[in-house]
């Protein structure tokens, strides 16, 4: 249930936070709940990408705290902790949930292959897509197949890039480490590509002038480019004496890219970040770990750390960061506004300092911020 909600404004910024009592994204408290619940009537900012401007949610905002009520429970055929929900995305009047795990530990360990589960808004209904078309390897010629679910352990995020929706193979499954996937959802359905090499794990993609980028995880952390929408894929770059590519960053023109930072390099007073500029040209930046993540005590984390759900919003960039646990989960520990590439990077301090941030999510004139609060009882 929806506990606390409050706005705050930062530097033009204009944030809804809504605090949850269930987080559902912190390992290993699981989510007894397992459902999703609606706010009813959806608030105006919520318009699908496709549909027409909706008039200013500033000027219509409206506390829907009582108007919470329980939809269903879409992936009961999951353990438990799979059942979390990692990521939603509008598209085209649908909902869709990324939900998983991709851990090869308990709780619910390698939790695939996952059905595309979405939330029909016109017609109040949970669904699942029926098959999806399935390229191997050479996706010009490549034998297809048609599968009942994503050949993953976790569906992690969704994309919309270039008005299409997409979303990162987070976990190939049964089919070898020799190449990776991407799903792109197109007039006729899903479809799976399977062409990414060397890229078992691909965290995240971006669009950025005219080309496709993928941040993956194998022996290094790459990022990928393709040229030809997804066709064929190439190498850009690799972020030095990381593992993983988890976060490609478009911000001030350029697209950045982020990695999962180990405990070795906290040592360091710099944390490098490959970045790409309009020319397709690779360079690499090195921020302060202090200015990059500016709530972070070295000594009390245990994990790596990693930056997540980035959001350029007028030239600014609101970011969350904090600690990977439980393979990529994040407990966030951390929210930044950044300026200048990361030249100045100033921590928000949210109303109450219990409350975790969980997503960031821009509509019309507002950013709204998912956030979670520890309640007296503990949970």
């Amino acid at each position: 249930m929806l506990v606390n909600k409050s706005l705050i404004v930062l530097s033009g910024i204009t944030l809804l936070l809504s605090a949850c009592s269930q987080p559902s994204q912190i390992s290993p408290v699981y989510d007894t709940a397992a459902a999703v619940t609606e706010v009813s009537p959806l608030p105006t900012s919520l318009v699908p990408v496709k549909s027409k401007p909706l008039p200013s949610a500033s000027s219509s905002l409206k506390d829907v705290t009582n108007h919470v009520e329980m939809l269903g429970s879409p992936f009961s055929n999951k353990p438990l902790y799979a059942r979390n929900v990692w990521d939603m995305q509008l598209f085209d009047h649908q909902i869709y949930f990324g939900y998983g795990n991709s851990s090869n530990s308990d709780p619910a360990p390698n939790a695939g292959p996952i059905p595309i589960v979405y939330y029909d808004l016109e017609h109040r209904t949970f669904n699942a897509n029926s098959g999806i078309i399935s390229t191997s390897t050479n996706a010009t010629n490549g034998k297809k197949t048609i599968k009942k679910a994503a050949d993953e352990e976790q569906i992690d995020t969704f994309k919309i890039l270039n008005g299409t929706l997409y979303f990162p193979g987070n976990d190939a499954r049964g089919e070898g480490w020799d190449y990776g996937n991407f799903y792109r959802l197109e007039k006729d359905g899903w479809h799976k590509y399977r062409n990414l090499p060397g890229a078992v794990h691909v965290f995240d993609m971006a669009y950025y002038e005219g080309s496709l980028f993928a941040a993956i995880g194998s022996d290094k952390a790459e990022v990928l480019r393709s040229d030809d929408q997804g066709l064929t894929w190439k190498s850009a770059g690799s972020i030095p004496h990381m593992a993983r590519a988890f976060t490609l960053i478009p911000f001030q023109g350029k697209l950045y890219a982020s990695g999962g930072i180990p405990v070795s390099s906290r040592s360091s007073a710099d944390i490098t970040l490959l970045s790409i500029n309009e020319h397709k040209q690779v360079s690499f930046i090195t921020v302060p770990l202090s200015t990059l993540m500016p709530q972070i005590q070295p000594a009390n984390v245990q994990g790596n750390l990693r930056i997540a759900k980035p959001v350029e919003w007028k030239g600014k960039l609101l970011y969350i960061y904090g600690e990977v646990q439980n393979d990529i989960q994040l407990k966030p520990r951390g929210l930044a506004l950044a300026t200048e590439a990361f030249k100045n990077v100033k921590p928000i301090k949210l109303p109450d300092p219990d409350t975790v941030p969980r997503d960031i999510v821009a509509r019309d004139q507002l950013i709204y911020l998912l956030a979670s609060n520890k309640q007296k009882d503990g949970s």
